[in-house]
């Protein structure tokens, strides 16, 4: 049974986080999400990726530490790759403008 309370996804306050955005590209009932965060402390910034039916829940096994801390620039980056990627395979929920408006809040974050 997940727990909630300490999910990343779900309650990233309890990690000390906030979601700045994400992208969803799966739009069934499966998930399929690149997820951005910012650590409420530093302000440092973090993506991670998980997929998968509608159970278990996004992020349910995710730390804090398993998340990927990285400067703006890497992250935008990340998200061009990851956006082609799915796009080129046939994933695709999110559309251009959903991309774009996650790279304009991770470079305007700080």
């Amino acid at each position: 049974m997940p727990n909630f309370d300490k999910n990343l996804y779900y309650c990233p306050e309890a990690s000390g986080l906030e979601v700045l955005g994400e992208l969803e590209f799966s739009p069934s009932y499966e998930f399929d999400l690149f997820v951005v965060w910012r650590e409420k402390a530093t302000g440092r910034l973090a993506y991670g990726q998980d997929s998968g039916c509608s159970c278990p829940c996004p992020f349910e096994w995710f730390e804090v530490e398993d998340l990927i801390f990285a400067e703006p620039w890497e992250i935008t980056q990340k998200i061009s790759t990851v956006a082609n990627e799915k796009k080129s395979a046939g994933y695709w929920g999110a559309s251009d403008n959903d991309v774009v408006n996650l790279i304009e809040k991770v470079v305007n974050a700080r």
